[in-house]
C-alpha cells in the first residue's frame, strides 16, 4: 500500500494545495492503489474521489512530524508521498516535494523563525527522501545550486489547470470592467507595486479585483487607499472561473515563483495575461502572455494600458494561450509520478 500525506486537506487552498489535491485525483483516475492519510477536520473545499483515512488527534507540524511517522512505522514503513511542505522529516521511505526555495533566495520575505526552521529542515528532508518532486526546471536548478541535491534525485512534474475550468460555468452579475489578480498575499506576490501601478492609471474605468488571502496584510504596508481596489479574499471554484472569464486583464506581478498556476487558469478562460519578466514564468507561459518588469510600477502601468488599448494583439495572445494550455495536464503529471514510483520499485 502507498500512502499520501494529506495534511493539505485541512488547510485553505493555495497553489501548493491545489497541486496536492489535483495529483491525488489524477493518481486515483489512473488506478494507483493508495490511501491519503489526513488529520481531523478536512475542509469542505475538498471534494475527494480518492480514499482517505483520518489518523491522529493533532494538526499542523505535530501531526506531520510525530503522529504520521508513528502510524507509518506501525504499517512496516510503506512508501509515503508528500506533495507540499516539509513532508515527514524523520521518515526515509518517501517521495517528497519542494516547490521552490524562495526562503533561501529572499529571506527578508519571511519571519526569522520561518526562515531558520526551513533552512535547517529542508536540506535534512531532501537528504532522507528517496526522490524529490519539483514543479519547474527553474526550481530544479535552484535546488541543485542552493541545496546541492543530486540531479538524479530530482523529477520535474508540472502543475496544470483543474478540470472545472473547462466545464460550463454561469456568468456572475458583475456590471463593471475590472483587472484581476489572484494569489496569496505574500510579499513575493508583489501586490504593492501592482497597486501603485494601477493607481497611476486614473483614466481607466476599471477596478482592480484581488482574490486570495486576507486584505489585512496591507494595513502595515502604507499603501494608498482607493475604492477602485476590491479585496475578495477566497472565492469558490465556480466563482473563480467566472472572475477569470469576465476580467479585462489578468495580472501576475510575482517577484519569485516555483511555477505559477494562475496565468494558465486565466488562459483557459480566454483572458489576456500580463506576468513578471522572470525566468520561471517564461518557462511556463512562453509567448502566450505579455511581460512586465515587476520592480517598476511605471512599466507595469504602461503594459496594462498597452494591453487594454491593443485588442488585435490581445486576440493573438489569447489564441496562443488556448493552444499553450494543452501542454499541461494533471493526467500527464500523475503518469510521470507513476514512472518515478516504478523506478523505486526496481531499485
Amino acid at each position: 500500500m502507498i500512502y499520501i500525506n494529506g495534511r493539505f486537506l485541512t488547510q485553505k487552498p493555495t497553489g501548493v494545495h491545489r497541486f496536492s489535491f489535483e495529483m491525488c485525483k489524477a493518481l486515483h483516475t489512473l488506478g494507483l492503489d493508495f490511501v491519503v492519510l489526513s488529520p481531523p477536520h478536512i475542509l469542505d473545499f475538498y471534494t475527494c474521489n480518492f480514499p482517505i483515512k483520518i489518523i491522529g488527534k493533532t494538526s499542523s507540524h505535530l501531526w506531520e512530524q510525530i503522529e504520521l511517522p508513528l502510524f507509518l512505522k506501525s504499517k512496516k514503513s510503506p512508501l509515503l508521498i508528500s506533495f507540499m511542505g516539509l513532508g515527514c522529516v524523520l521518515y526515509s521511505n518517501q517521495i517528497s516535494t519542494i516547490h521552490d526555495v524562495s526562503f533561501l533566495r529572499n529571506p527578508q520575505w519571511f519571519s526569522k523563525a520561518y526562515y531558520y526552521f526551513y533552512k535547517i529542515m529542508t536540506p535534512w528532508m531532501a537528504r532522507k527522501s528517496k526522490k524529490i518532486i519539483t514543479v519547474s526546471n527553474f526550481s530544479k536548478h535552484e535546488l541543485i545550486e542552493l541545496l546541492q541535491i543530486n540531479e538524479n534525485k530530482l523529477c520535474v512534474i508540472y502543475n496544470a489547470v483543474a478540470k472545472h475550468f473547462f466545464e460550463k460555468s454561469e456568468i456572475l452579475p458583475i456590471n463593471e470592467p475590472y483587472i484581476l489578480a489572484v494569489s496569496s498575499l505574500d510579499p513575493r506576490k508583489n501586490f504593492s507595486n501592482l497597486i501603485h501601478a494601477f493607481l497611476k492609471l486614473q483614466d481607466l474605468p476599471h477596478k482592480l479585483y484581488i482574490i486570495g488571502g486576507n486584505s489585512s496584510v496591507f494595513s502595515t504596508m502604507n499603501l494608498p487607499i482607493s475604492d477602485k481596489i476590491v479585496f475578495l479574499n477566497y472565492v469558490s471554484n465556480h466563482d473563480l472561473v467566472a472572475y477569470y472569464k469576465q476580467a479585462s486583464l489578468f495580472v501576475y506581478p510575482s517577484l519569485y515563483e516555483g511555477f505559477g498556476i494562475p496565468p494558465l487558469e486565466a488562459m483557459s478562460q480566454q483572458c489576456p495575461v500580463l506576468v513578471s519578466d522572470i525566468q520561471v514564468l517564461h518557462e511556463v507561459s512562453k509567448d502566450a502572455v505579455f511581460y512586465c518588469n515587476p520592480n517598476d510600477s511605471n512599466d507595469i502601468a504602461n503594459q496594462i494600458h498597452y494591453i487594454l488599448t491593443n485588442p488585435s494583439e490581445v486576440e493573438i495572445k489569447i489564441n496562443i494561450g488556448l493552444q499553450h494550455i494543452n501542454n499541461f495536464s494533471w493526467k500527464a503529471s500523475a503518469s510521470k509520478l507513476l514512472e518515478v514510483i516504478k523506478e523505486l520499485d526496481r531499485e
